[in-house]
């Protein structure tokens, strides 16, 4: 099933994430918080197309995890796409399809009351074809993940990360925001705006962006999932609802996935404007 190593973090971290000769289909992941993540998958009753399996811990204390074939981090895939100038850039069509996978993924997480709490393209694994051509995306690494508490859906206010580019306002040592799912949605926006612009610096942060083409609506969803407040976001439910129409559109008629959009997706622009704020429900 797997030839070679994953990504190019494993790479450089040979006693975090290893292989073994004689096992194809599996790696190997060590570390202070495996037995906390080994927990967090065993949460998923179900597995899911899009989210890397675990099949637990073996007697040394090593997370297994599931080995896919040649790919990269969705980072590391992006950058070196848009960083070649010989290199074609993510076609719409193939970003919001990688936009439904992931909200679905997180959705599969959500669903079970597990906070990823890192949600991120580093955090995303883009499996290539013999010919390096990505075909799937992958949800991974849960160790910093966090179950809800089941009364209140919301994780422990004193475990709030600092330091990462990708954290939601509400992560911030003074917040007095609780951490609920909406904490993701935030993690969501800035994945849906590197698929677009291929850049993790957000700019221009405005709900109010022109509505000319497919990739418009997909940035100004980002933008919606990145609001200061999380009851500013919309919920997960919404974001799916809204970027599976817009990949039925763009598989239909792919010539609309590059041009001015028609008719066909004015009610999706009033989705857009009319989404619901997130009701924390995972």
């Amino acid at each position: 099933m797997a030839r070679t190593i994953v990504t190019h973090e494993f790479d450089s971290q040979p006693n975090f994430v290893y292989f073994r000769p004689d096992e194809k289909d599996v790696v190997y992941k060590t570390g202070s918080r495996v037995t906390h993540e080994a927990h967090m998958y065993a949460q998923l009753t179900t597995p899911h197309p899009h989210v890397i399996q675990c099949f637990g811990l073996t007697p040394h204390n090593e997370l297994k995890l599931q080995r896919i074939q040649d790919g990269t981090t969705l980072r590391n895939y992006l950058s070196a796409l848009y960083h070649d100038k010989h290199k074609p850039r993510l076609s719409t069509t193939l970003a919001l399809q990688w936009a439904l996978e992931v909200s679905l993924a997180l959705n599969h997480l959500h669903q079970h009351r597990i906070l990823h709490h890192d949600f991120c393209p580093e955090n995303l694994l883009v499996e290539t074809d013999a010919e390096g051509l990505p075909h799937k995306l992958y949800l991974m690494d849960l160790d910093a993940a966090e179950l809800l508490s089941p009364d209140t859906l919301e994780g422990d206010p004193t475990q709030r990360f600092r330091g990462h580019p990708h954290l939601a306002p509400e992560q911030a040592e003074d917040s007095t925001e609780p951490i609920t799912t909406a904490f993701d949605i935030c993690g969501l926006g800035h994945v849906f705006f590197a698929l677009i612009q291929g850049t993790y610096v957000v700019y221009n942060l405005r709900t109010e962006v022109p509505l000319s083409t497919l990739a418009d609506y997909l940035r100004r969803l980002a933008f919606l999932c990145l609001q200061e407040s999380p009851q500013d976001r919309p919920s997960l439910g919404d974001i799916i609802k809204i970027v599976q129409a817009l990949n039925t559109i763009a598989q239909d008629t792919p010539e609309h996935a590059e041009t001015p959009a028609l008719d066909n997706i004015r009610t999706i622009a009033q989705d857009l404007k009319t989404v619901v704020p997130t009701s924390n429900q995972p």
